[in-house]
């Protein structure tokens, strides 16, 4: 670590350098090398990283590449970017060959996109939102939603409107559905989730034939599906939560 920390100004710089993490804990393995800078002044610092790492093993998970760039300034409003590429993450019945992360923004307007491919889950998500401070409110969209699992594609036939009110401790979740070839998954009403709230689900044309991959082989399942569920809680009062379902065979 080098640098100068002056009354008002920042220039410091931290390299990582562990050519071995191997035995730091046990089942850990790999490398990592980086630089992490900080710049600008005590009322607004700016942060920059580029770290590396390769080769990480964690008992039977094992990542071929990490790595993570960023750089974040925070004045009145925090801002700045972050990028995060990770290839090969294997573990017994996982092989993720890439996920990336792309944030970009300030508190007032910002944007994630995730991105994964691989077996048994890939797909993608689009996040944006804004953060107003003094409100301590949160709110978003989530669009261009779309994820292949052992059971199919699912996607966002609409984005989902997102609104979290953190002095409320509370998230209202928008009207959505989720399209599978085989099911369609529908919330047709708000959701207003938090220490109590009311959720109701459709789950229409769902084809029981998509259980196959989790049934064992002389186990067999047909038919169409269809249902409503209404749920309540409220953790206020133990034990307070209360649901119902109406299936609907075909």
């Amino acid at each position: 670590m080098k640098g100068e920390l002056g009354v008002k100004d920042l220039n410091l710089d931290a390299t990582i350098n562990a050519p071995g993490l191997d035995n730091a804990l046990p089942g850990l393995g790999g490398t990592a090398k980086g630089l992490v800078k900080v710049r600008g002044t005590v009322e607004a610092p700016q942060l920059l990283a580029d770290i590396t790492a390769r080769g990480l093993r964690w008992q039977e998970l094992s990542v071929a590449q990490v790595r993570v760039e960023g750089d974040i300034k925070s004045t009145d409003q925090i801002a700045g970017k972050l990028d995060v590429r990770v290839e090969q993450i294997l573990q017994p019945d996982v092989s993720i060959n890439l996920v990336t992360l792309n944030a970009k923004g300030s508190e007032k307007q910002h944007e994630l996109q995730l991105r994964i491919q691989g077996e048994p889950v890939s797909g993608q998500l689009n996040l944006a939102g804004s953060f107003d401070r003094k409100e301590e409110r949160w709110k978003g969209t989530l669009s261009n939603t779309r994820f292949q699992t052992p059971v199919g594609p699912w996607s966002l036939t609409r984005d989902i409107a997102l609104d979290y009110r953190n002095k409320e401790q509370k998230i209202s979740i928008g009207p959505h559905c989720w399209l599978n070839p085989n099911a369609e998954l529908c919330v047709p009403q708000t959701i207003d989730a938090g220490a109590e709230g009311r959720a109701l689900v459709n789950l229409n044309r769902f084809d029981l034939a998509m259980l196959k991959p989790f049934m064992p082989e002389t186990t067999q399942a047909s038919g169409i599906f269809t249902g409503k569920a209404d749920v309540a809680w409220d953790t206020h009062e133990r034990g307070a939560a209360a649901g119902q379902y109406h299936p609907f065979g075909a």
